[in-house]
């Protein structure tokens, strides 16, 4: 049954949060009945429910449903911060996070912080409210403010997506600088000498930081140098990898292979040789990272990194959850690289 906006109770709206006694107060019932209403209303007559939503309304009143939960010890949710929900790898964390809490009984709470550490500490302190369980966050690069609020909220913390000293005690990842690293080796290992590299925006941002700094340092332990041109940035999308195809193609002294740090970008790429009539690899190779989907599904197959991401997001849910397979608060795995045509 749909209540219609009680009229201006004189007195009511307030400012701060509105307490369940006072609504009660308000209401002329007892808190209990005010919490019935919300949570079993079945079991109140309806004349008592418009009352009450009366008081609500005029209030502005909110359930404090993370103080229930703290107080009954019956929080089952999990937190988690991505961020972008644009880029599958994350989609496969999240998918395999939420598999396994599930199979405990435990649900997902997902928030998307944009590349922007002012907008995790905003969810983080949002998630925090709601009293979960435990939070996992993407990367390792957090606002001060964020550190200081999860070590005061004594809220477990697993941090994800790459191999530095954890901030909160507990990660699960892989070394985004060696997987970088031995894919340079391995296109040297292949008598490529003049390679590109495109990464993510590294600033905020410590896994592009690392495979940068994995690329560049490889390049310079085999001997080889590295023109300013071939070292490139950019956001993860097929347009933004035609665009980079050309740039690199327009160059006098252009690379013979390009390494992306990310297969949408390389898949980009690729689409962007065929409508420019170019071989790969005779013309120009081209690489990627993380094995989506489409590096082996596009024409010709993408030679990439393959991470685990499916794994980071189910380990990260047993560090959370306590499982006692976990008795490591450090989990690194491991990652691949996988040859295919892109590549000779």
């Amino acid at each position: 049954m749909k209540y219609k906006q009680a009229k201006q109770v004189s007195g009511v709206r307030r400012r701060g949060r509105v307490r369940i006694e006072v609504v009660a107060e308000l209401a002329g019932v007892s808190a209990m009945t005010v919490s019935r209403v919300l949570s079993s209303p079945e079991k109140v007559s309806e004349k008592t429910r418009e009352k009450v939503w009366q008081v609500i309304n005029e209030t502005g009143y909110v359930p404090n449903y993370s103080a229930k939960n703290l107080a009954s010890n019956t929080s089952r949710i999990v937190a988690v911060v991505v961020p972008t929900l644009q880029n599958s790898i994350f989609a496969d964390m999240v998918e395999g996070l939420a598999s396994e809490l599930e199979l405990h009984g435990y649900q997902l709470l997902l928030g998307n912080s944009d590349y922007s550490a002012e907008r995790e500490f905003t969810l983080v302190k949002e998630f925090i409210s709601k009293q979960p369980v435990g939070i996992v966050l993407t990367g390792f690069t957090h606002l001060k403010e964020t550190i200081d609020l999860i070590h005061h909220s004594d809220i477990t913390v697993t941090e994800t997506w790459n191999s530095l000293p954890p901030n909160f005690g507990k990660r699960v990842g892989f070394s985004n600088y060696d997987a970088c690293y031995q894919m340079v080796k391995h296109l040297v290992g292949r008598n490529y000498q003049k390679i590109g590299f495109v990464s993510a925006p590294v600033h905020g941002n410590d896994r592009a930081r690392a495979r940068r700094q994995g690329f560049i340092d490889a390049m310079s332990d085999s001997g080889l140098g590295v023109e300013a041109s071939w070292l490139k940035e950019s956001d993860f999308s097929f347009s933004n990898g035609a665009a980079l195809l050309q740039a690199f193609w327009r160059e006098e002294n252009r690379p013979e292979v390009i390494f992306f740090a990310n297969d949408v970008l390389a898949a980009g790429a690729v689409f962007e040789c065929q409508r420019m009539g170019l071989s790969i690899p005779a013309d120009i190779g081209i690489v990627g990272f993380d094995d989506l989907d489409i590096a082996s599904q596009c024409s010709p197959q993408l030679t990439t990194v393959r991470v685990p991401t499916f794994q980071i997001g189910r380990i990260a849910a047993r560090q959370l959850l306590g499982m006692k397979d976990m008795e490591d608060d450090i989990v690194d795995l491991s990652f691949d690289i996988v040859q295919r045509q892109s590549s000779r």
